[in-house]
């Protein structure tokens, strides 16, 4: 269930998911979007973060590509497969053409460097109003 806000008449959603193998990663990037879900759970790697789209059904993801068992290029295809309206911003430290295109054609909405984390907010609000890039 979403809340709307009084101050902006915006609907927060209700839950989001944070996907990365860093611990220190995930709360840097939670107390970055924290307001942007009533719920946000996290996941240590791709099998987890595709556990836990499927069981809680968020309304983004955030996805880090470098982890291990399963990286977050896979467990993106997996998570647009079971569900291709699924709102997914990479978030990654790999700043190649290679990757950024891997991304896009498996369905991510936004790319965005640890560099600039700052910007996965911004990525998150857009992701979740517009079409795929």
């Amino acid at each position: 269930m979403a809340r709307v806000s009084a101050k902006t008449e915006t609907t927060v959603p209700a839950k989001g998911l944070i996907a990365d193998d860093d611990a220190r990663m995930r709360k840097v990037i939670r107390s970055i979007v924290a307001d942007l879900a009533l719920e946000i759970i996290e996941a240590e790697d791709g099998r987890t973060a595709v556990e836990a789209w499927l069981l809680h059904k968020p309304n983004w993801l955030t996805l880090d590509l470098a982890m291990r068992p399963v990286d977050g290029l896979t467990a993106l295809r997996e998570i647009k497969s079971a569900d291709p309206l699924a709102v997914i911003v990479v978030v990654t430290a790999y700043d190649t053409y290679a990757f950024r295109e891997a991304a896009r054609l498996a369905g991510a909405r936004a790319y965005v460097l640890k560099d600039d984390l700052w910007k996965v907010r911004e990525a998150l609000l857009v992701a979740r109003t517009g079409p795929n890039p």
